[in-house]
């Protein structure tokens, strides 16, 4: 599990937890005949923001391998912890912004390995 800060507009600050999402789905037809099982793989990122008031919202994000952001009306991977529970939400201006600015975060990290 990697982990990084970003800054996001309005002067705040998040914390980001990136880790691989693996969904496993098997054929039992396939199964029989010697096929092996396959492998939804998608990244999954948890952003803790710190919010003014000393308040703190975690949301889940998810990612799929081709680079695009998962969209709520495909399947529930758009989240945020509300009382302890992970309650699924629509896309807001928070969530718009913590995916811009970890876009942002990842192409310049490319950026800097390729430089070097």
């Amino acid at each position: 599990m990697a982990h990084f800060a970003i800054n996001i507009t309005g002067n705040l600050q998040a914390d980001i937890y990136k880790g691989s999402i693996t969904k496993k789905s098997i054929n039992l037809l396939n199964f029989w005949k010697g096929q092996s099982v396959q492998n939804d793989k998608k990244t999954g990122y948890v952003a803790r923001v710190n919010l003014p008031g000393s308040t703190m919202e975690e949301y889940l994000l998810v990612k799929q391998p081709d680079g695009n952001w998962l969209a709520p009306e495909n399947e529930p991977c758009l989240s945020i912890k509300r009382n302890g529970k992970w309650q699924p939400i629509a896309d807001d201006d928070m969530t718009i912004e913590i995916k811009k600015a970890i876009d942002e975060y990842e192409n310049n990290k490319d950026t800097i390995y390729e430089k070097k």
